[in-house]
Order: C-alpha cells, then structure tokens, then sequence
C-alpha cells in the first residue's frame, strides 16, 4: 500500500507535471498568498497523508489483518484514482497549476473529469486517502483522513473555486452549480 501512495504521488506530482511542462508549458506556480491558507492548506494535506502512511507502517496495535477483499478493493481504488488524477491533469493541459496564481488568460475546463467534479484531482487524492483507511483501520488513518479531507475542502472552498469565480465570472458560476465539488452532484 505505501509502494501505491508513492505511485500516486510519483505519477501525479512528478511525472505528471513534467510531461505537461514538455507537451504545453504549465508547471509549478508559487501561491499569491504568502504563508495563507493555501500553505496551510498544504501543510494539512501533507501531514494527514504522512499520518496514514505511517499507520499503514504499522503503527496500529492491532494484530488483525485486514481482509483480502478489502486490501484488493483498496489497491483498485488507488489505481483508478490515480488515473483519474492523471486524466484530470491532462484535460487541464496549459492550464494546470499548482496553486491558482497565474491562471491569466487559461480557459476555463469543463471537459473530461471536470464535466463531473469541480475538483477530480482531489478525488483522486481522496481515493487514496480512503484506500489507507480501508487497510490501516485505526485511529490514526481516520485523524490523517479527516486532516487532510479538512485541507482539500478548505484548498478548494477558500482558495480556488473563489479566484475561479472572479476569473471566470458566469461561466464558472454556471459550471459550478451543476457540477459537484468531489463527486458528481455533491457540493
């Protein structure tokens, strides 16, 4: 399961992001904000993923092993999740970013994943998270997972989908109503 959290995080952060700086120049942009919420929010992801890897390390009294079903399920999510993030990149082309500084004059994407979710790289990022959950089983899954859901959230509410409704304006406000934020219709 750590060997698939690297995975996820090799693909969608390192190859992923050069593959699209080769193909149509997007890359990595530093926030506007300075030590904000988007730093913050950062931070809370991080923390709460490195809280699940350590639990899926063995940081559980526990000496009951998950069942099989539920570590193949788990595995399976982290694999569709981890091609839904890379679709979503994808999709995003130029415009991806890793912060919503920069936008200029990118077009807005409704397309692909983001014709059902708002923020398809994050349910990506949520896949795994839950995929942790499902193996670890224990206090210290459920804390990283409620962190690091707590600093998607409050990445996507307070930070982006507000500088996309400025940059965007109608477009994005008609988009956003009948799209959800993690999952189709949700949000």
């Amino acid at each position: 399961m750590v060997l698939l959290n690297a995975g996820f995080v090799g693909l969608v952060f390192v190859a992923g992001p050069r593959l699209l700086r080769q193909d149509s120049g997007a890359g990595w942009v530093s926030p506007r904000q300075g030590p904000g919420v988007e730093r913050t929010a950062s931070l809370g992801l991080l923390t709460g993923w490195a809280m699940q890897v350590s639990a899926l390390l063995g940081g559980s009294r526990r000496k009951q092993r998950p069942p099989v079903m539920a570590t193949l399920g788990a595995k399976a999510l982290i694999a569709g999740a981890t091609i839904l993030a890379l679709l979503a990149q994808r999709s995003l082309g130029a415009a991806w970013r890793t912060s919503v500084a920069g936008t200029g004059a990118a077009p807005l994407v409704t397309t692909g994943p983001y014709r059902l979710a708002r923020h398809p790289i994050y349910t990506g990022m949520l896949g795994v998270l839950l995929s942790n959950l499902t193996v670890a089983r224990n206090r210290r899954a459920i804390l990283g997972f409620a962190l690091s859901l707590a600093a998607l959230e409050a990445q996507a509410r307070v930070v982006e989908e507000p500088a996309l409704a400025r940059e965007y304006g109608e477009d994005y406000e008609r988009w956003a109503a009948n799209v959800g934020r993690f999952l189709p219709m949700l949000g």
